[in-house]
């Protein structure tokens, strides 16, 4: 029984842990789009 419950818990731990990563990476990738915006929103301003 407190295998079970070890294994439970150590997955749960891990959900966790991955879900830490995916919304840390998320929020990577977000702030590159946001960096790119102004440059491409300056650029567009003087060459249009």
């Amino acid at each position: 029984m407190s295998l079970l419950y070890h294994n439970d818990t150590i997955i749960k731990k891990e959900k966790e842990f991955i879900r830490a990563l995916l919304s840390q990476f998320c929020k990577l990738e977000l702030n590159k789009i946001a960096a790119r915006w102004p440059a491409k929103a300056v650029t567009q301003f003087f060459f249009s």
